[in-house]
């Protein structure tokens, strides 16, 4: 903005919105009104599985800048908290600043389409977008990565220095036994705030199977006041002699999930 006009703002006694304020207020008159119409909702037969969204659906709003995590849901209505991250205006006042903007939208089924409209968010949000890249994209998404970070980080890692190492970390020669693979995904110490729980574990022809179901919490990007909790279960699989790979991890559903 040239230096005259900008004085002139100022001496009239304006302010020019920016940053995330800027970012909101484009979000309530541009992409909020019209998620309904272009999102892909429409092929979503249950929206109770939006915390899952489709290819289509993730697409969308990943073309825009902006991701979701669902405030409530039944099978035809919908509230979504929405986070979009563009550059909010003009210099002087955010030069190469991206900001994150946040809106809330309430979705319905009206003739075969879906109308969407822009409504007050029922409490404060996340001021951190959140990863459009997380599996759920539901209120426990915070937590439900850090859950699963408990399997494919920590009991990953100490494994696979079982299945690979001989103590003193020179190549492993021998084989393993179940014993030895139950102690190590037990000892494994997992972050602050969450744990693990190994069951069912069984051998058969050199191959030992158990199930992980581990747990963490994390901030509800919905209300930034309160923490959920969410759980994140696996299969493990170790072959116990000396091939490669010898171990694998299958997420699967948690048991009275």
């Amino acid at each position: 903005m040239p230096a005259t006009a900008l004085l002139a703002v100022l001496a009239s006694g304006c302010t020019l919105e920016s940053g995330p304020a800027a970012v909101s207020g484009t979000m309530r008159t541009s992409l909020l009104p019209n998620v309904g119409a272009f999102a892909g909702f429409d092929q979503v037969a249950d929206w109770r599985h939006l915390d899952r969204p489709t290819a289509k659906v993730r697409g969308y709003f990943d073309s825009n800048q902006a991701t979701y995590r669902v405030i409530h849901a039944d099978p035809h209505t919908a509230q979504l908290a929405v986070w979009q991250t563009g550059a909010p205006g003009a210099e002087p006042f955010n030069a190469n600043e991206i900001a994150t903007g946040t809106g809330c939208v309430a979705l319905h089924r009206q003739s075969g389409s879906v109308a969407s409209e822009v409504i007050d968010c029922p409490s404060p949000l996340a001021e951190t977008q959140p990863d459009s890249m997380d599996a759920s994209w539901g209120r426990e998404s915070e937590a439900m990565s850090n859950a699963t970070g408990v399997i494919e980080g920590a009991i990953d890692e100490e494994v696979r220095w079982l299945m690979t190492k001989e103590p003193g970390g020179v190549a492993r020669t021998t084989p393993r036994t179940l014993d030895q693979v139950v102690a190590t995904v037990n000892q494994t110490v997992p972050p602050d705030g969450a744990g693990f729980v190994l069951s069912d574990v069984q051998q058969h022809d050199g191959t030992v199977t158990g199930l992980i179901e581990a747990y963490a919490s994390g901030a509800d990007p919905v209300d930034s006041r309160r923490t959920v909790q969410a759980r994140a279960c696996a299969k493990m699989t170790v072959v116990l002699g000396n091939v490669h790979p010898n171990f694998l991890f299958t997420d699967v559903t948690c048991g009275g999930s």
